[in-house]
């Protein structure tokens, strides 16, 4: 996918092996299913801007969650002394998703979401809140806007489920999303399948697209995969958020 443009479907093994997907490096606009830049600044009015940690920042999962008439304002934004990890659970499409996690001096380069309520909504919907995420509110001082933009508080989603661990018994940061000082092991998406698969024992003897596949389509074996998983996620202490009890919808 260019820059700028349609934004073109994954098939659903590309869905579960290419998380999180493709992201422009700047700032750019989502309108009827193509990629635009932002030039108009009045778009963001009435927004709630929301920090975008995995597969959020991507045109496609954007397009995925809130359909081909969706109007999504996107600017680039750092988020300093945490690193985006994998986490120990795994999407109903296959991927293992990702969340923040505290490491002092790491800087990763994300992108904020200016979501509308109804938006928000449909997002809480897919972040499955009060299982998987809980809906935060960033501490200012961790997020650095790479552009101009509206000065008002920036949401995000935290794990509930803690970090996949490495062999080494720490999180595993994620490859695909640019990082500086990173202190973790790095893990592709397929390295991260490949250690959940061998810590869940679900399925170990099966070749990755088999387990990939199992995955997606039988909703018992994720959900025993998930409680196989959980007491392995590492949890920080050190959160620099507030969890949200208004959800804003």
């Amino acid at each position: 996918m260019s820059a700028f443009g349609p934004i073109t479907p994954l098939t659903p093994y590309e869905q579960a092996t290419l998380y999180p997907y493709e992201a422009p490096k700047g700032a750019f606009l989502i309108k009827n299913g193509h990629v635009h830049p932002l030039d108009d600044r009045s778009v963001f009015t009435g927004r709630i801007a929301v920090l975008s940690v995995g597969s959020n920042r991507a045109p496609r999962q954007l397009l995925r969650k809130f359909g081909p008439d969706a109007i999504v304002p996107v600017t680039p934004a750092i988020l300093r002394d945490f690193d985006i990890c994998h986490v120990a659970n795994i999407a109903p499409y296959g991927a293992i998703p990702c969340a923040a996690f505290f490491s002092a001096g790491t800087a990763v380069h994300l992108n904020v979401a200016w979501l509308d309520k109804q938006q928000l909504a449909v997002m809480h919907s897919t972040e499955s809140l009060g299982d998987a995420y809980e809906f935060i509110c960033w501490d200012e001082a961790q997020i650095d806007h790479e552009i101009d933009v509206p000065s008002q508080p920036i949401y995000g989603y935290a794990s509930l489920e803690g970090m996949l661990p490495s062999e080494a018994n720490t999180p595993l940061g994620l490859q695909a999303i640019p990082v500086q000082h990173r202190q973790f092991q790095t893990a592709s998406q397929q390295d991260a399948q490949l250690r959940a698969q061998q810590i869940s024992g679900i399925g170990k003897n099966l070749a990755l697209d088999k387990w990939i596949l199992m995955m997606q389509k039988d909703a018992d074996t994720q959900d025993l995969f998930r409680k196989s998983i959980a007491a392995s996620g590492l949890k920080s202490e050190e959160k620099r958020w507030t969890v949200m009890a208004d959800l804003l919808v």
